[in-house]
């Protein structure tokens, strides 16, 4: 009996043995798994912790990155602004420049010009003084081919515009062709308005026959006068030269004669007072004493030339009545002239004939 007794205490003791050690390697592997667990989590803890630290420090990161990028913007914001101020400064100062110059140009345009209004008075002429109008046409340098047409049309124009005076303004005229005056003094003779002739240096032959025979001339009492015989060349037999000289005597008759008519001689009376004065038949005189002869109708002690309303600019052209156009300036020194000289002196050009001859 004791020996069963022992032997279950023994078979007891070995399953509370064996109980215990299954116990305590049951305690053993929930430790192991609870461990595991714990070790586990603390790495979720770690890699949450780093994740979160890695999110802060992205953070800052961007933050800075957001920081710098906002610097730059105000930055660039701020150039730009500067630059654009600099561009409105400067496109200020350039529009001030461009006003400055343009209101330089205007005032040097204005300075050139003239505004005040144009006068036309119907007595030009009072206590010495003598008003021309831009109703003038200039009559310089011979009377040739185109020079009649030339005044005629602009006395024609003027008498269309109105019934002003005109003005002849001859600066300085030998004369010349005797067909031109003729068209001349018949379109002075037909203008509705009154045509004043008017003598600043020199007017003979036919230029002064034309101041003579106008209504009304007037010169400087320095502006010399100088009638003579009108000239010709005669060509052919005897027949045709006695009827080119009866046709020139006509002429003469019609112009020296119609001068002489108007100073109150005939014309044998007048030829024969401008041989007794010289012998060459060129009889001229200062115009303060021309007008005691009739040949002029008054002496002025001022010419107002209010038709000329800008700047005057020089022009040059080379000497066209006494010196052939020559290339070398210094042998033919080049001279300031007005258009109408222009247009005498384009007529005068020298030629060369197929022979080469001048």
């Amino acid at each position: 009996m004791s020996d069963r007794v022992t032997k279950l205490r023994e078979e007891m003791q070995e399953m509370d043995t064996q109980f215990s050690f299954k116990v305590a390697k049951y305690k053993q592997e929930l430790e192991e798994q609870r461990l595991k667990i714990e070790k586990n989590k603390l790495d979720r803890q770690i890699e949450d912790a780093v994740r979160a630290e890695e999110s802060r420090a992205l953070k800052l990161i961007l933050g800075e990155l957001k920081l710098r990028q906002q610097l730059i913007e105000a930055e660039a914001k701020l150039a730009i602004t500067e630059q654009a101020s600099k561009l409105r400064d400067m496109s200020a100062n350039r529009a001030m420049i461009e006003a400055k110059l343009a209101s330089r140009a205007t005032d040097e345009k204005l300075g050139n010009v003239v505004l005040t209004e144009k006068q036309y008075t119907d007595k030009p002429f009072s206590k010495g003084v003598l008003t021309i109008s831009d109703r003038r046409i200039e009559l310089n340098g011979p009377i040739m081919f185109g020079s009649a047409k030339y005044v005629a049309e602009r006395i024609h124009y003027y008498n269309n515009q109105s019934a002003k005076p005109i003005f002849i303004v001859i600066d300085s005229s030998p004369g010349g062709s005797g067909m031109e005056g003729f068209h001349i003094l018949q379109a002075m003779k037909n203008s509705q308005a009154p045509v004043h002739v008017v003598v600043k240096r020199f007017a003979a032959s036919m230029a002064a026959i034309i101041t003579t025979l106008a209504d009304e001339s007037y010169a400087y009492p320095n502006a010399i006068i100088l009638h003579h015989q009108g000239s010709s060349y005669l060509a052919g037999n005897t027949t045709m030269q006695k009827e080119q000289l009866e046709r020139f005597k006509e002429m003469s008759a019609r112009l020296v004669g119609e001068v002489a008519k108007k100073i109150g001689i005939t014309e044998e009376q007048f030829v024969k007072r401008m041989y007794s004065n010289r012998s060459t038949g060129d009889w001229d005189l200062f115009a303060d004493k021309a007008v005691k002869q009739r040949w002029v109708g008054h002496v002025v002690n001022e010419i107002r030339e209010t038709a000329i309303r800008t700047r005057p600019v020089k022009k040059t052209i080379r000497p066209m009545i006494f010196a052939p156009r020559m290339q070398n300036t210094e042998i033919a020194p080049q001279v300031a002239v007005s258009p109408a000289m222009e247009r005498y002196e384009v007529k005068l050009e020298e030629q060369v004939d197929d022979q080469g001859h001048r």
